[in-house]
């Protein structure tokens, strides 16, 4: 194509002048030599002999070259000047000149100069020139050519051609350019010129001055990328380098005419570059002073340029005949050569490495790629093959990205301080705040889509962790322990992580001392972990929180678990430690399937910082296992209704043993078949559970000696044993509280007649499908008070069942306020007190018994012991009445409203026996309000007074 091209051009410019006619240059006569010599000999022709010490050509003036190239055109009726005559005067030898040229190899714009030559002849057949000119292009940029050089005639270098003298030339050259980019570029040049009146070889050489290769400012592009290890915002800019050229040229004039056909080569190098191209055209006076030329240039920098140049010179002297010049006329004219510096101008990328917004240090980047050769050193463009080598080609503070596909067997990465070891997939989403640009996401590095995997080493650790490291997006397939920063991590963020497999634990941590025996001496574990998924492992999350610092020290101790879902665990699924006061557990959204072999969800041991568990769902474990385990500790632990356990988790859904903590359970319990919903032992904190429990087999809870519980959550199930059912064994007052309780179970409270210490029971607003009993044989007070209480008992249980033992030192039973005591075919009250000074006030309560069993059994085996009041209560029944028995010698008083409404039959029965007396006061008769009410009296004495004991006051029932 190029070859073609210059062809065509070559033709029609061929054409055109011959067209327009061969116009032949010459100057007129001048007066007066401007060299001394000797003129050869009259009518001589062109090359005659000269005498000696004389080159065959002299310039001279008034001589006319007899060579056939001069004849004149026939007709023309001039006189034949002498052409080769030649002038220094300014308006024919000095002359301005103008010369406009197009975009060409190593200048990115057509130029305009303008310029002029100086000639001072200094021999026969030599002379001296200067020339100098300014030069603008097209991006209004200023350059100069400046240069001096010498002239001679001289004979052919070879004996035998077509020329019978030649033009030798040298000079050299100063250039500058001002390129796009507002640099300036100078370079020095020379030029060689050996010229005829029919071949002209020409050679010239560019040498830039200082620096070769300049790059300009940059400007965004407004992307994001990596760049060696720096995230870097991606730039553009031009890129300039001066070139050094060296160029030759062959010149064959086209017969007689001033036009020449050229061919050349020539060759450029530069920074990191190095070209060689050819150039082919053709050039030719249309004017005595309008030069033309059309070259067509190409090389593998610049490729295929055609260059046009047009030359005028402005006050060259010219006539009207038509002659052509000859080998003379060449010592005026310029030198062909190129009026610029070569400038290779290309578009360079650039980056400008992004800032942390927080620190203000470049955001640096280690690339880890399994797929590498190795040998890298955590560029982007030479990665890193294996998480063992992060630590030796990272620094603190850097981001390791692991790309997609990778897969790490039996590799360890160490973190250092600050990392982030970061997995690269389809699905990943990192954003990074920068100084520059505020908050941006993070681009990909690779183009993989699976999350990198970590094989770990069967005894050791996938990642082991410094202080404030992240570790975000990637798969555990299996190991020893996953992460592993049980020597101290400050401030740990696990994210998006999936393990499985490991044979200790999943995540090991503990905190870290900072500047540890110093007055800056503090403890970092503010802990984040969240969106994790657990398969198979020993143990998932594992926190022992104990420090070694001071007591003075600062700690900072806050751990937020969310978004875990654990499968198959062997041990526990969170298993936290020794936290310390004032710090903080927050667990969120777990789901935990602990299948055969779990054995905890969440498991508190000795903590002294409060723990909140805000929601979950938990299902699955080993036989003896539990939802939520709490061992010892002072700190207060808090499940919201939202922390739910759907199906059977061994044990008991929540298990407290031992310490002070104050517990609330909140939360829902569905489908346990467990040995209790709660179980509750040793606690001497304040444990309130307050969760409903549906479709339970098993008791609801299970309270062991513990001091202060209180259950106020449903209780149901067809396999529901009891309600609660506790037991106190060990010295010292407990307490226990049930208040809207729904259970399809009963209750069980006792207390072991070797016990020293109070019992104090209330019950309130609860319904029971079951006998309600306590047996209160504890050395100590007793108290029991009940409101607004329901008990249906069937078959052959009674209601209530009361018993007060011997030891029991003073008390009060309170049954007061809507209590509904029903029994088929058993009393539906037994209360048989035999402590010491027992007030017992029944008021407003309803009794019923459907069989022919005493509606109300209430004994008294002790001497003028049992204060008893029963106001304003209902006794139904079909046989039996209402019992009051005392069986030990003694008075036992009776403050008696006995209002009885029996619709079946029955009445009140006062047994003394062993020789006891009933005193009853505030009465002087006993009536019915019923026909079918009667009145048996079994006494030996029953004294009916006004002048006894007064009649008590029933206390205020106390605060719940």
């Amino acid at each position: 194509m190029t070859l073609l091209r210059l062809a065509t051009l070559v033709v029609l410019f061929t054409i055109w002048c011959g067209a327009a006619g061969a116009q032949q240059l010459s100057l007129p006569p001048e007066e007066g030599s401007f060299l001394d010599g000797l003129p050869p000999e009259p009518n001589a022709p062109l090359g005659a002999q000269a005498p000696a010490g004389n080159s065959p050509y002299q310039i001279v003036p008034d001589v006319v070259d007899q060579s056939p190239y001069f004849a004149p055109a026939e007709g023309d009726g001039h006189e034949v000047p002498p052409p080769t005559a030649f002038s220094v005067d300014p308006t024919r030898g000095f002359f301005l000149r103008a010369r406009y040229t197009t975009e060409g190899y190593g200048q990115p714009g057509g130029s305009l100069d303008l310029g002029t030559m100086r000639l001072f002849p200094i021999e026969d057949d030599a002379m001296l020139f200067v020339d100098g000119q300014i030069v603008l292009n097209e991006e209004s940029h200023v350059g100069y050519n400046a240069g001096i050089g010498y002239r001679f005639l001289t004979l052919p270098v070879l004996p035998v051609g077509p020329d019978d003298a030649k033009v030798m030339g040298v000079s050299i050259w100063s250039d500058g350019t001002s390129t796009q980019n507002g640099r300036f570029i100078s370079q020095i040049g020379t030029s060689l010129e050996y010229l005829g009146d029919t071949f002209d070889i020409r050679a010239n050489g560019y040498a830039p001055l200082l620096d070769q290769a300049l790059e300009s400012d940059f400007s965004p592009t407004g992307e994001i990328d990596f760049v060696g290890n720096n995230l870097s915002q991606l730039t553009t800019g031009i890129r300039e380098t001066a070139l050094s050229v060296g160029e030759i040229e062959l010149a064959r004039r086209v017969r007689d005419r001033d036009f020449w056909l050229i061919g050349g080569a020539y060759g450029m190098a530069g920074e990191g570059l190095d070209s060689a191209g050819y150039k082919l055209g053709a050039r030719g006076y249309v004017t005595p002073d309008l030069l033309l030329q059309l070259v067509v240039t190409d090389d593998e920098l610049f490729d295929t340029n055609t260059v046009f140049t047009a030359t005028w010179m402005i006050g060259r002297t010219r006539d009207n005949w038509r002659p052509t010049c000859t080998v003379l006329d060449r010592m005026r004219e310029p030198v062909m050569r190129n009026n610029y510096v070569a400038v290779y101008e290309e578009s360079v990328a650039g980056a400008q490495a992004l800032t942390d917004a927080a620190t203000g240090e470049e955001l640096r980047f280690v690339h880890v790629d399994s797929a590498a050769a190795p040998g890298g050193d955590g560029t982007v463009e030479r990665p890193l093959a294996s998480l063992s080598s992060v630590q030796a080609n990272s620094q603190a503070n850097d981001r390791v990205l692991a790309y997609a596909d990778s897969t790490f067997t039996n590799q360890t990465a160490t973190l250092q301080d600050g990392q982030q070891l970061l997995g690269e997939s389809s699905t990943s989403a990192y954003t990074i705040n920068t100084t520059q640009l505020g908050a941006i996401p993070l681009p990909r590095a690779s183009t993989g889509t699976a999350t990198p995997i970590v094989n770990g080493p069967a005894a050791g650790s996938g990642v082991v962790l410094a202080d404030t490291n992240t570790v975000e997006n990637l798969v555990f397939n299996s190991g020893q322990t996953a992460i592993n920063g049980a020597a101290g991590a400050g401030n740990p963020t696990l994210r998006n992580l999936t393990i499985r497999n490991q044979t200790q634990h999943a995540i090991d941590l503990a905190p870290l001392v900072r500047d540890p025996g110093t007055a800056n001496e503090t403890v970092a574990f503010t802990t984040n972990i969240a969106t994790m998924t657990f398969e198979n492992n020993q143990n998932d999350i594992h926190i022992d929180a104990a420090d070694t610092a001071a007591a003075g020290a600062t700690r900072n101790k806050n751990v937020t678990i969310s978004g875990v879902t654990t499968t198959n665990v062997v041990g526990d699924s969170i298993f936290v430690e020794n936290t310390t006061a004032g710090s903080t557990l927050s667990v969120a959204t777990l789901t935990y399937n602990g299948g055969t072999t779990g054995d905890s969800a969440v498991r508190l041991s000795n903590n002294a910082g409060a723990t909140t568990l805000t929601s979950g769902t938990l299902t699955g474990g080993q036989t003896s296992g539990r939802g939520v385990y709490i061992q010892g500790g002072t700190g207060a632990v808090t499940a919201a209704s939202g922390f739910q356990v759907t199906g059977d988790v061994g044990a008991a859904a929540l298990e407290v043993n031992g310490g002070s903590a104050a517990v609330t359970y909140n939360g829902t319990i569905a489908n346990h078949n467990g040995t209790a919903a709660w179980i509750v032992t040793d606690s001497t904190g304040a444990v309130t559970l307050a969760g409903n429990v549906s479709n339970l087999t098993g008791d609801g809870a299970r309270i062991t000696n513990a001091t202060n519980v209180a259950v106020n959550g449903d209780v149901n199930g067809s396999g529901v044993g009891q309600a609660v059912v506790a037991s106190y064994t060990t010295a010292g007052d407990h307490k226990l509280r049930m208040n809207g309780v729904d259970s399809t179970g009963g209750v069980l409270v006792s207390k072991g007649s070797t016990v020293t210490g109070g019992l104090d029971v209330g019950i309130r607003n609860s319904t029971f499908d079951s006998t309600v009993i306590v047996d209160a044989q504890n050395s100590g007070a007793f108290d029991l008070q009940m409101q607004g209480v329901t008990i249906d008992a069937t078959g052959t249980d009674r209601a209530m069942l009361l018993n007060v033992g011997t030891n029991v030192t003073g008390g009060d039973v309170l049954i007061s306020g809507a209590n509904l005591f029903n029994a088929t075919n058993a009393s539906a009250l037994q209360a048989d007190i035999t402590g010491a000074n027992v007030q017992f006030q029944m008021t407003g309560a309803i009794l019923m018994n459907s069989s022919g069993n005493t509606t109300a059994n209430i004994n008294s085996a002790t001497d003028a012991n049992l204060q008893l009041t029963l106001t304003n209560n209902v006794f139904n029944n079909t046989g039996g009445g209402v019992e009051f028995q005392a069986t030990s010698s003694g008075t036992s008083t009776l403050f008696a409203n006995l209002n009885g409404n029996d619709a079946s039959g029955g009445g009140f029965d006062l047994t003394e026996n062993a020789g006891s007396t009933f005193r009853i006061t505030n009465l002087t008769t006993l009536s019915t309000r019923n026909s079918n009410e009667t009145f048996t009296f079994n006494p030996a004495e029953i004294n009916f007074t006004d002048a006894g004991a007064a009649t008590p006051t029933l206390p205020t029932v106390p605060a719940f």
